[in-house]
């Protein structure tokens, strides 16, 4: 587990999906969750969910 702020986590995930830094794949408010899969294939990562500060609100709201 990671945990980090903008712009670096940003930055971060960028890397480990596309080995750029600076191509933006992943655009997220503060306080999102990305979960990550490493594809051993070919030694990059995916994106298996995020989860935004609404939908975790909403989430808490319902229990």
């Amino acid at each position: 587990m990671r945990v980090g702020h903008l712009p670096y986590v940003d930055k971060l995930l960028s890397r480990l999906i596309t080995g750029n830094e600076v191509q933006t794949c992943v655009r997220f408010a503060p306080g999102t969750i990305v979960a990550l899969e490493r594809k051993t294939v070919i030694s990059m990562w995916e994106v298996i969910w995020a989860m935004s500060p609404a939908l975790i609100s909403e989430r808490s709201d319902d229990q």
